[in-house]
C-alpha cells in the first residue's frame, strides 16, 4: 500500500482509477465559458404516484390495505376494504 494508505500507484487498478480521472476531465463537462441550454417545460408532465382517475384511486388504496394484512388485524383492514367502495 502507498505511504498514506489507499492502493499502491503502480497496481494496475490505480492505473485505471487514474484513466477514468483523465476521461472525466476531457469533455464530459461542458466548458465554464459554454452557454447552457434550457430545458423545455412539459405541457403535461408525468409526476409519480399521481393517480389519474377514481378507479386506480380505489386499486391502490385496496393494494395498500391488502399488503398490510396478516391474521391479527384482518377485522380492521376488512373495515377499510369495505369502506373504500369497491
Amino acid at each position: 500500500m502507498g505511504s498514506q494508505g489507499g492502493m499502491p500507484r503502480n497496481s494496475p487498478d490505480a492505473d485505471r482509477w487514474l484513466r477514468n480521472a483523465n476521461i472525466q476531465q476531457k469533455g464530459l463537462l461542458p466548458s465554464p465559458h459554454t452557454p447552457l441550454q434550457m430545458m423545455h417545460k412539459a405541457e403535461k408532465k408525468y409526476e409519480v404516484g399521481k393517480v389519474t382517475d377514481e378507479v386506480q384511486a380505489k386499486q391502490r388504496q385496496l393494494k395498500a390495505i391488502l399488503n398490510k394484512l396478516t391474521p391479527q388485524n384482518f377485522d380492521k383492514l376488512f373495515e377499510q376494504v369495505k369502506a373504500v367502495n369497491i
